[in-house]
């Protein structure tokens, strides 16, 4: 593990514009974040390492420098609420300190606009801080339960958005009025989303009214709104960049992600060949006419490309490197299609070892499928390279529940629809199966969070269809959280599961919730990773899962419950931490896989 995760991973090409943050080690082994003045010119703003040692289980969440000072968000033991530290660049002096805060921006150098989350972790204020005197204003007040205020930037304004999991609201703040006012820019309409950018002075904004997957709109100087990027029915738009002479879009069509291109008079869109058709890519900025875009497959790790429009070159400028691990050569990656009982085609994105000394047919299969999460499986992976290395596949079932494959691929895994999600997942594992790419001897089935509602329900459902099932900080009792509104985050989640006392939403969630259907029998190999401070699966929500399953399970497979002190919902990401979880998440698999015997009914 260590040697494939090696201490130097910097990029063999080494240029840096202005304003770039790039950490980096300095001579004592401090880890510093330094903003570049060129590409070789730097300073440092901000010490890492000094400031976790100076408070106990820290996390950095974000860091955001602005003009000469510089912001850091953290969680104390990986709760959901964030504090804030403002200090000057360079230095570990602390200029004001806010606690519970959601998101914030700058407006000018003695204000801060910042929004705050409450005890059930809404974020339902907008606080403006005088950041002299240390004193707040409330701006605004949000009462609706499943709505939570946000702030992001652009060059001219602070945006704050309004929104819940299918609506929003937009105010625009002006950087260059003398105190902050908003400006109501779009109110909100039932279920109708906005997401608003910033090029060239020019206000765009991407939403689904009257276009399920999404069109773009600019606003005009006559305080109008006209189309500039039409929806298309079987194109969904999921982000976009717009230059002087050029509109690029980011689309998925069919599962497949594409970035396309057209010049501003130009009809006919272009698309730009990244020279394999299963890949991820992300706009990291702008430059006239040159875009900057995060890409990498599942055979190559992360690499910063830059796209030159007006000649239409693409160029490779940073590359990632793992000193040892893989050898891409030895990785395939195909889209497969697995037909449902409703006749609905389910992609599984499968990358395999065809290395001729390391081949069996241990599989892994992962999903997520809620919120409308972007397909997973597209991009490089580390932790998979560690299995695909050892002879395994890796594969991704992209079921509906996520956005694969449009807008209504994640409308119809959701609220009263949400049992397609378990179907489509059981229907890729028996795909797998009969087509021979593993057996069930040999398969393991992986969920996180959400995802690990889908194992829970699965194993329920059909547990002789794994060898292994890991259910990584997995949401268990649906039906009693949905219930309890004094949760956090309870209210929130209204719109994806729907609200239980509603007599048509506590059938569905009663039919499918883990916890309300486990059954006297068999189950396979269970791995159950917990974090003692998670708000959003809670450690006592799974232990009494796993406590209720070790009753009913009339098998001899191993049920492990592993729970990891002093961190939240993600894990314990510092230092080696995080590869010591994988490390033993790893160690199970192969035991089982490999039938090294392993203690059952143990508990970590």
């Amino acid at each position: 593990m260590n040697n494939f995760y090696p201490k130097d991973t910097s990029t063999i090409n080494k240029r840096y514009n202005k304003g770039n943050l790039i950490y980096d080690e300095d001579s004592v082994g401090n880890l510093i974040l330094y903003e570049y003045k060129d590409t070789i010119n730097r300073t440092p703003i901000f010490n890492l390492t000094k400031f976790q040692d100076s408070r106990k289980n820290c996390f950095i969440t974000y860091v955001k420098s602005y003009h000469n000072t510089v912001g850091i968000t953290y969680t104390n033991d990986g709760g959901l609420s964030n504090n804030l530290i403002i200090q000057p660049k360079g230095t570990t002096t602390i200029l004001d300190s806010i606690s519970d805060v959601y998101s914030y921006e700058w407006f000018s150098d003695s204000t801060l606009m910042y929004t705050k989350t409450n005890k059930l972790k809404r974020s339902d204020k907008l606080f403006q801080r005088n950041l002299n005197a240390k004193k707040d204003s409330l701006v605004l007040f949000e009462k609706d339960l499943t709505f939570d205020i946000s702030l992001s930037n652009s060059k001219s304004y602070i945006i704050c958005t309004i929104e819940s999991k299918d609506e929003s609201e937009i105010y625009l703040i002006k950087k260059e009025d003398n105190n902050p006012f908003l400006q109501l820019l779009k109110e909100r309409e039932t279920g109708v989303t906005y997401t608003v950018k910033e090029f060239d002075n020019h206000i765009y904004m991407m939403t689904n009214k009257n276009a399920i997957n999404n069109k773009v709109l600019l606003l005009t100087d006559n305080n109008s709104w006209t189309e500039i990027i039409p929806h298309e029915k079987d194109v969904l738009i999921i982000d976009y960049v717009i230059t002087k002479n050029s509109f690029v879009i980011k689309t998925y069509q069919n599962s497949y992600l594409e970035i396309k291109h057209k010049g501003k008079g130009d009809s006919k869109w272009q698309t730009i060949d990244f020279k394999n058709k299963i890949f991820s890519a992300n706009f990291q900025s702008t430059e006239k006419d040159k875009i900057k875009i995060y890409y990498s497959n599942p055979r190559t790790p992360l690499a910063q490309l830059e796209f030159d429009l007006s000649n239409v070159v693409l160029t490779k400028t940073k590359v990632t490197k793992i000193k040892r691990g893989i050898n891409p050569r030895y990785f395939k990656t195909e889209r497969l299609w697995a037909k449902s009982k409703d006749g609905r085609k389910i992609p599984i994105t499968l990358t395999k070892s065809i290395s001729p000394k390391k081949k069996h047919k241990g599989l892994i299969l992962k999903a997520y499928g809620a919120y409308g999460n972007y397909p997973t499986g597209n991009d490089f992976s580390s932790e998979d390279a560690i299995l695909l290395n050892d002879g395994f596949t890796s594969a991704y079932a992209h079921i509906r529940g996520s956005i694969t494959m449009g807008k209504q691929w994640y409308l119809d895994g959701k609220l009263l629809d949400k049992e397609n999600s378990f179907n489509d997942y059981i229907t890729c594992t028996e795909y797998l199966i009969k087509k021979k790419f593993t057996s069930t001897e040999q398969l393991i089935g992986y969920g996180n969070s959400a995802g690990g509602l889908i194992m829970g329900t699965v194993i329920n459902r059909r547990p002789e269809l794994f060898n292994t099932v890991i259910l990584d900080h997995p949401y268990l009792d649906v039906l009693t959280t949905m219930m309890n509104d004094s949760l956090p985050l309870t209210t929130d989640e209204y719109k994806e599961w729907g609200n239980p006392k509603d007599e048509e939403v506590y059938k569905c969630i009663k039919n499918y919730s883990p916890y309300q259907n486990i059954k006297k029998q068999k189950y396979p190999n269970l791995l159950f990773i917990a974090s003692s401070n998670d708000y959003q699966t809670p450690v006592w929500q799974i232990a009494k899962y796993v406590a209720k399953l070790r009753e009913y399970n009339t098998g001899n497979n191993s049920i492990l419950f592993k729970t990891d002190i002093g961190s939240g919902h993600i894990g314990n990401t510092s230092g080696k931490e995080w590869i010591k979880k994988l490390s033993f998440q790893y160690a199970y698999i192969y035991g089982n896989i490999f039938k090294i015997k392993t203690n059952t009914q143990q508990e970590l």
